[in-house]
């Protein structure tokens, strides 16, 4: 007779999932504890797809051996060394595009999803000796969980980083924002910019949001890809379209994520064409920005400012939309500019059963501690 107890089920080929398990997957992600788009089916399985995904095993959490609740979801990769010791180790999987690990759980499953996540990381063959939650959207409550957990498990706890991106208050007037975030002289600055810009020919700001036209999400895609291959990016070779894995891959993300009405791109074109672009995703009551591109022929025009205000005017405009997390670099110098807010973003890191990880972690941790000065583990 199967068991009632709750489970992990381990997915390590995507090819393996089945309708079921996508549909689960959807149904989850209307009911978590923390919302991440990067980790819902419609923008990871593109990412398992076109870029690499050696040895990621995908973690799913149901409530009972009948599958009829999914609880949680957790993609996970194990690494041969840490810090370049021989050691082994799982981590959050992130991919190159992914700004944020969170995992998807189900309210309320938080506890029971970290005692089952600790359980099957110590359980692991061959066995690991830390488990590293990365890119963590902070909240106190969660943070208290792992602490506890950690007590309650005699483990050792830390955060080895945090950083503090641009977040987005969006639940105000778009006016009231901009009086409370932009000085007077930089908002007289920007519409002098629009209006030089505007000299130039026809300027409109247009956005993809809710529309079933392919024809249209078409062109928002070719054009948004079209200023994101100019300038640095492009000479450096990190624009989307300096790989044709990452072009499919955003391409295949960007049509699943317009269908499940979670993708917005806004616009600037001139005479028709585009000159600078943002995309974001919208998982109310979160947003997140993803990219932003534009023409260098129009630097002096701050074309990626302006559109990045068409963008913010929009998200205050959504009824449903409280905040946007940036998914910029801490201290990035236009988005910090724009919005004043900020996001923690932490990443912990917690020993397992194996013989000497508590060692290992709290050695690792105070050697932390005396170069940064800063207390980062607590012992349990």
């Amino acid at each position: 007779m199967p068991s009632p107890e709750p489970f992990i089920e381990v997915i390590s080929t995507p090819t393996n999932l089945t309708t079921e398990h996508i549909h689960q997957w959807e149904e989850l992600t209307k009911d978590v504890a923390i919302s991440n788009p990067f980790f819902e089916s419609w923008s990871l399985l593109p990412a398992m797809e076109f870029l690499d995904h050696h040895q990621v095993d995908l973690l799913f959490v149901w409530n009972d051996a009948q599958r009829s609740l999914l609880l949680g979801f957790f993609p996970l990769k194990s690494r041969r060394f840490f810090s370049k010791l021989p050691l082994r180790n799982c981590v959050s999987w992130k991919h190159i595009h992914n700004y944020l690990a969170t995992p998807l759980i189900r309210k309320t499953f938080e506890s029971l999803f970290y005692d089952l996540l600790f359980d099957y990381v110590d359980k692991r063959q061959p066995y690991e000796y830390l488990l590293s939650l990365r890119d963590h959207c902070w909240h106190p409550n969660h943070e208290q969980l792992l602490k506890n957990k950690a007590k309650e498990q005699k483990r050792i706890f830390t955060f080895f980083e945090r950083e503090q991106r641009a977040l987005l208050n969006a639940n105000q007037d778009f006016d009231d924002y901009l009086k409370s975030s932009i000085n007077g002289k930089r908002r007289k600055e920007y519409r002098r910019l629009r209006k030089r810009l505007a000299d130039l020919g026809d300027l409109k700001s247009v956005c993809y949001s809710i529309n079933n036209d392919q024809q249209e999400l078409n062109f928002f895609i070719d054009s948004f890809l079209q200023v994101e291959n100019d300038g640095w990016k492009r000479r450096q070779g990190t624009s989307l379209l300096s790989d044709i894995n990452h072009e499919q891959f955003v391409r295949k993300q960007f049509t699943l994520a317009a269908a499940k009405h979670k993708l917005h791109i806004q616009l600037l074109l001139l005479d028709g064409n585009p000159i600078a672009g943002i995309s974001c995703f919208i998982t109310k009551p979160m947003a997140y920005l993803f990219k932003i591109g534009y023409l260098e022929t129009f630097e002096q025009y701050s074309p990626g400012v302006l559109v990045a205000l068409d963008l913010t005017e929009k998200l205050c405009a959504m009824p449903d939309v409280i905040s946007v997390d940036s998914c910029a670099k801490e201290g990035h110098s236009m988005i910090e500019k724009l919005w004043r807010d900020k996001q923690l973003i932490v990443h912990y890191r917690i020993s397992t059963k194996r013989l000497f990880s508590p060692t290992l972690l709290k050695g690792i941790s105070l050697i932390k501690n005396f170069t940064s000065g800063n207390p980062s583990y607590e012992k349990y």
